[in-house]
């Protein structure tokens, strides 16, 4: 909460106070904001890597087949859903009248810092696999080890150093966008997006659901079980805090312990809400720059790597965008103003997100504890 407010803060002076901060101060900002920006370029690969492997160990080795079909599940629903946000983000977005981004007056940073790119994201998470398979094979308790140690030393990382620079990142930004007088556009425009997330995901969810029971009745039942964990996730943000109350309304629902091995992998890599937010917000910034559709061709490779990305998402505050700012900005086409609004957006609408990942998480266990009772029998 307190996160939420320390940005809700920084938007709020840049908005209201832009006009009596002086444009040395506001420019000292910018280049704070784009260093932060390159730094967080520069080390989420290294991140990502660490994230990835510690996912890839919580599956295991003992029950592979399992391990085998939780995880085409996973990425095959994260993609299904990336996919149709695209779909109706192209078709609805359209209808909706968006204030274009039009610059007045520029303001420019005092100073950058460049920080060449050592590995790219793709290239890093095929190594990850390739790393990660040939140490279970060779020097498992070693992988082990350092897999434990590292993934410490990211957390720390994420959670005192980065986090609670992420409203600094946003301030500089913020102060942009309001000294070319564009701030107030993207605001009118992102309660409208806020809504079409809202219902879209409501109404995806619920198929989901639909396919996970056999009638009406059991899906009110079963969403009436998962009210809890969604009003957890709401007000905390998070959907990890919320896993106990999950697991309790996914094992209602379902009437299986396996959901005591699927909840606690697919709360971090199993993101429904994150799969519609982070892509209509994507696709309607474009439209506020005035840039052009972007093709199903380019969107489906995006579509790939964001899916795959999913595997290392960071469980701290926006980690569900920070480590997919690199595809934004490759696939995209995504400029630093753009990287921090779809930040501050996403870490805005975070709760609402959260209440979506963990109904999302509900519905997908219900569908693969079917699935996978029919295959053993």
């Amino acid at each position: 909460m307190f996160f939420l407010l320390s940005i809700l803060i920084a938007l709020l002076v840049a908005f209201l106070g832009h006009d009596v901060i002086p444009i040395d101060i506001k420019s000292f900002c910018l280049s704070i904001s784009l260093c932060l920006k390159d730094l967080f370029l520069f080390i989420m690969p290294f991140i990502m890597c660490i994230f990835l492997m510690s996912s890839l160990k919580k599956l295991g080795t003992n029950a592979i087949r399992f391990a085998i079909f939780f995880t085409i599940f996973i990425i095959g629903s994260n993609f299904l859903a990336t996919m149709t946000s695209y779909g109706v983000s192209q078709f609805f977005l359209k209808k909706m009248n968006f204030f274009l981004v039009q610059e007045s007056s520029r303001l420019e940073p005092i100073f950058s810092l460049f920080i060449p790119k050592i590995i790219k994201n793709e290239h890093a998470f095929l190594i990850t696999i390739v790393f990660f398979i040939a140490g279970r094979s060779f020097f498992k308790d070693q992988l082990n080890y350092f897999i434990e140690k590292a993934n410490k030393v990211i957390k720390f990382f994420l959670e005192k150093i980065l986090t609670p620079t992420i409203p600094l990142f946003i301030f500089g930004f913020a102060l942009k966008m309001a000294h070319e007088n564009t701030l107030l556009l993207i605001f009118q425009n992102y309660f409208k997006v806020l809504i079409f997330i809202v219902s879209t995901c409501f109404v995806y969810i619920v198929i989901m659901y639909m396919i996970g029971c056999d009638t009406i009745k059991k899906v009110l039942h079963s969403l009436s079980h998962m009210f809890p964990a969604m009003l957890s996730g709401l007000t905390t943000a998070s959907s990890a805090l919320s896993l106990p109350s999950t697991i309790m309304a996914c094992e209602k629902n379902t009437g299986s312990p396996l959901v005591r091995a699927i909840l606690p992998i697919s709360s971090n890599i199993h993101l429904i809400g994150d799969c519609f937010s982070i892509i209509i917000v994507a696709l309607a910034l474009r439209m506020s720059f005035g840039l052009p559709d972007v093709s199903f061709v380019n969107f489906f490779l995006f579509a790939i790597f964001f899916v795959l990305n999913k595997f290392a998402v960071a469980g701290v505050p926006g980690g569900g965008v920070l480590v997919m700012l690199p595809i934004l900005e490759k696939y995209l086409g995504f400029s630093p103003d753009m990287l921090s609004l779809i930040s501050g957006i996403y870490i805005l609408f975070d709760p609402i997100i959260t209440m979506f990942n963990i109904l999302g998480n509900g519905a997908f266990a219900m569908i693969f504890v079917n699935f996978f009772k029919r295959f053993e029998k």
